[in-house]
């Protein structure tokens, strides 16, 4: 199970690079970003740190996203049946690569009797808690985050005051 969510997390990452559109790529970035979410369910007892990350990404998407919205244009997402076909031969030759050089097996992979409850058991044998992210290795990292979200939100509040008026003048 492990190996296939970082296999989707590699297809995300190719499909991201064939984005052109601002719309696909924040939802290609949200997805990714929920499969970092689900990853980090696996490696910690608490689901909060994945929780508090993706609400986090999914904050500073829609800010992204608005942002977006407010200066472009009303461009239409329009898409080439060619690329789109090739986009999605890359993307299914990627995944065959991948399942070959990771040996996966793709009927134990859809098997839904073969993910032993076991397997995750292993995983929580060693307890981790909340408490490592304040930790002393980890501390400077929270507090960086939490600095740099402080900053985002003043520069943010700044760059939109609303007696300014809109950001796109619309002529």
């Amino acid at each position: 199970m492990l190996k296939f969510i970082l296999l989707m997390s590699m297809m995300f990452n190719t499909m991201i690079l064939f984005s052109s559109h601002p719309l696909f790529f924040t939802l290609m970035i949200i997805s990714q970003t929920l499969i970092l979410c689900i990853l980090l369910n696996f490696f910690y007892s608490s689901m909060w740190f994945s929780y508090i990350l993706f609400l986090t990404f999914l904050g500073g998407m829609l800010i992204l996203f608005i942002y977006m919205t407010s200066l472009t244009s009303n461009e239409i997402l329009l898409q080439n049946k060619f690329k789109l076909f090739l986009i999605t031969m890359i993307t299914f030759m990627f995944f065959m690569l991948m399942i070959k050089f990771m040996n996966l097996n793709y009927s134990m992979m859809m098997n839904q009797d073969s993910m032993n409850l076991q397997n995750f058991i292993t995983l929580y044998d060693h307890p981790k808690n909340l408490n490592m992210m304040y930790n002393k290795p980890n501390y400077l990292i929270t507090i960086m985050m939490i600095s740099y979200l402080l900053i985002s939100l003043i520069i943010v509040i700044n760059i939109s005051n609303p007696k300014m008026g809109a950001l796109r003048h619309l002529f």
